[in-house]
């Protein structure tokens, strides 16, 4: 005998299962129809799963950004084209107004260093606060991490980890070469060439895992349904063109390309390819208008990207025009990168946050 399909549920036990006499879990609801051809029943559904498929069921439902796609190929020829053309603005930006004292500071070495014009600081000064920074760095990193929510701010937390995962290990590979390669002779061995690139290609691929940050911060915000009109119309980059970019910027620095005869003039060459991304990611942060993502820290994550652009010209000016010590102008330097990915770190890191306290709220 066929049951009204309109009539409530029975109290009794399914066949086969025990009636313990209990009322039907507060997490089921009897109310929704479930259709399957011709074929009507009330089912029980469960409250979690209508949160889940309902269309206003999150902040981050992540549909596909609003921004056109981009096409692969033309994408990635642009990204090349990208790449080369920052390694050479790279290579002219230090000598504009500034062509004696960076003619002097930049000389090529191209991995054969010359013992007459060669300078590389041993001090403890600079290697003990290359130390102290990568120190800082793997406390903001394993922060960062402590935030990660799978399916929620896993994505988001790996890039910007990454981030401050590559500086650590860029300051522990220079402070190691300037601890361990006390001569000329030592540093035109095959050791230093690869310790060095470690240090100065961690820079360079600085620029992907800044890049894609921005890109993920595009993606999961555009899908937030208050999302501003002025931050969808923020392009979401693929994360291959970062790749494709930080790798010819890496493959570069390991040919010598950015090789000088003061070490340290690699590592503000390198810098200077971060032009583009430290540019994305600041328009990304500046437009990124959320109620739990506060302007006055996005500011301060600002401040920090752009922070480290005034060393280019700083370097050679103090080098040049100054009695400064190597040791003392490396502890300033260090000194000012400090501030600047901290700022940086936990400006990324407040955003993060964001994204969990509206995934919080929304599961209240």
């Amino acid at each position: 005998m066929c049951q009204d399909p309109n009539t409530k549920l029975s109290s009794k036990s399914p066949r086969g299962s025990p009636n313990t006499g209990k009322e039907t879990s507060p997490l089921l609801s009897t109310s929704s129809s479930v259709s399957d051809g011709d074929w009507s029943r009330t089912t029980p559904v469960p409250r979690y799963a209508k949160r889940m498929f309902s269309l206003e069921s999150s902040e981050f439902d992540e549909p596909s950004s609003v921004t056109p796609p981009f096409k692969f190929w033309p994408t990635t020829f642009g990204a090349l084209a990208l790449s080369f053309g920052m390694l050479g603005f790279s290579l002219w930006m230090p000598f504009v107004g500034l062509k004696e004292a960076a003619g002097e500071t930049y000389q090529f070495a191209y991995w054969n260093y010359d013992p007459s014009i060669s300078s590389f600081d041993n001090t403890a000064w600079t290697y003990v606060t290359d130390y102290m920074l990568a120190a800082i760095m793997a406390a903001f990193t394993m922060s960062t991490l402590s935030l990660s929510q799978r399916r929620n701010t896993d994505r988001l937390c790996n890039r910007v980890a990454s981030l401050s995962l590559l500086y650590m290990i860029s300051v522990i590979a220079g402070g190691i070469a300037h601890q361990t390669f006390l001569t000329v002779e030592s540093r035109n061995s095959l050791s230093f060439q690869l310790l060095w690139t470690l240090c100065v290609g961690t820079v360079s691929l600085a620029s992907t895992s800044m890049g894609c940050c921005g890109s993920e911060i595009v993606r999961k915000f555009q899908a937030e349904r208050h999302c501003s009109a002025a931050f969808q119309k923020i392009p979401l980059i693929p994360e291959y063109v970062w790749c494709i970019y930080g790798s010819c910027v890496f493959a570069f620095t390991a040919l010598g390309g950015m090789s000088f005869q003061r070490p340290a003039c690699d590592i503000f060459i390198a810098g200077t390819t971060q032009t583009p991304t430290t540019a994305y990611i600041m328009i990304v942060l500046f437009f990124l208008d959320h109620p739990k993502a506060k302007f006055n820290i996005r500011a301060l994550g600002m401040f920090g990207f752009i922070f480290n652009a005034p060393l280019l010209p700083l370097y050679p000016i103090l080098i040049y025009y100054t009695d400064l010590s190597l040791a003392a102008v490396n502890t300033l330097l260090h000194g000012w990168l400090t501030v600047a990915w901290s700022l940086q770190a936990f400006s990324l890191g407040h955003v993060i946050r964001s994204v969990m306290y509206t995934a919080k709220e929304n599961s209240m």
